[in-house]
């Protein structure tokens, strides 16, 4: 995870409990990212 954030200058967030559907396993969590930034 932290190599992929550094190539791409980017913020990785590890959320337990989720798949790679984080938007459907989780989607609180994705509402509180995008208001937050």
């Amino acid at each position: 995870m932290e190599k992929n954030a550094e190539k791409t200058d980017s913020i990785v967030k590890e959320i337990p409990d989720t798949t790679h559907l984080l938007h459907w396993d989780k989607p609180e969590v994705v509402i509180e990212e995008i208001k937050s930034n």
